[in-house]
């Protein structure tokens, strides 16, 4: 392993130390004004926002995917006109579509953390895994960051401008099928696919096909071993998002779903759903008693 004297972060090689340590030592005076990330040149920046907006403006001249940098629309292209550039695993001989791809499998075989915790050593195969582990060794594990409309916090400003978004924006794309409206012209298209029945995003393992990106992805960490999701509050670490969440749970004693009949408030939704039967079970037994005593009426009438 190969450490920065800076800031002591570990790299598997050393030319990956002698990119690293450029952050310490350049100026990076292009700001982004979502997550206020610093970049040295504004073309950088440029292309930097469009993970934030959304924007995709390189589209693909067979079909109706866009892309958000040139470089991947011109990859994309190469699979409409036959034309595929495979990369090779050296250990197994596996293939696959993209360099990246290949070089998050070769941790496989390394079993060798690219990134490590400055904090506690611990070592994660993907940056995106040690940066959220990382939020763990902050003083209080406070959220600085607050939401002004619905009060929600969140511990990076990146997170916080995604979620405003979802009270800014409006739902301006309309589903020809069903008429639902989503905020996004992404979400729209992935929603498309469920009348379609288009899968275009393959698993490179297996070969099954997905209608999004995001359900590839939560399927690939199968293969892969991958738990990108760690607790706050302990060592265990999840595959899925919503397991860390119901996890956490544990921890913070909160219970979010509550009953709309007794108030009764639980930590799952199975948890309400299974109580909410014992409310079914209880007015069906009112009801025939109700019933049966209505039964009766006649005789009462010949009293009066």
């Amino acid at each position: 392993m190969f450490s920065c004297n800076v800031c002591d972060e570990s790299f598997t090689q050393k030319k990956f130390v002698k990119r690293h340590i450029k952050i310490h030592i350049e100026e990076r005076p292009f700001q982004c004004e979502f997550c206020e990330k610093k970049f040295k040149k504004s073309s950088v920046l440029k292309v930097h926002k469009r993970s934030h907006t959304g924007e995709k403006p390189f589209s693909c001249v067979y079909c109706c995917k866009s892309f958000s940098r040139k470089g991947n629309r011109d990859r994309h292209l190469l699979m409409h006109v036959g034309e595929r550039t495979y990369y090779s695993c050296n250990i197994c001989e596996k293939k696959f579509r993209d360099n990246s791809a290949l070089k998050t499998h070769a941790t496989t075989h390394t079993k060798e953390p690219a990134f490590t915790c400055h904090i506690c050593g611990k070592g994660f195969r993907r940056k995106a895994s040690r940066n959220s582990h990382l939020l763990r060794h902050t003083a209080t594990g406070e959220k600085p960051y607050s939401c002004k409309i619905c009060e929600k916090k969140f511990g990076t400003k990146d997170s916080l401008n995604k979620h405003v978004m979802t009270h800014t924006m409006e739902r301006t794309f309309l589903c020809l099928f069903c008429e639902k409206r989503f905020k996004r012209k992404g979400d729209l298209k992935t929603h498309t696919r469920t009348h379609t029945g288009e899968r275009p995003h393959e698993c490179e393992f297996c070969s099954k096909k997905f209608f999004s990106l995001f359900s590839l992805k939560c399927h690939s960490t199968m293969h892969t071993g991958e738990k990108p999701y760690p607790c706050e509050y302990c060592s265990q670490s999840f595959r899925q998002k919503h397991q860390k969440i119901q996890h956490m749970l544990k921890h913070t004693g909160e219970k979010p779903h509550c009953c709309q009949i007794c108030d009764e408030r639980f930590s799952s939704l199975f948890n309400l759903n299974r109580h909410q039967t014992t409310h079914i079970e209880d007015c069906t037994t009112i009801s025939s008693r109700s019933h049966a005593y209505g039964s009766f009426d006649h005789l009462n009438e010949s009293f009066v």
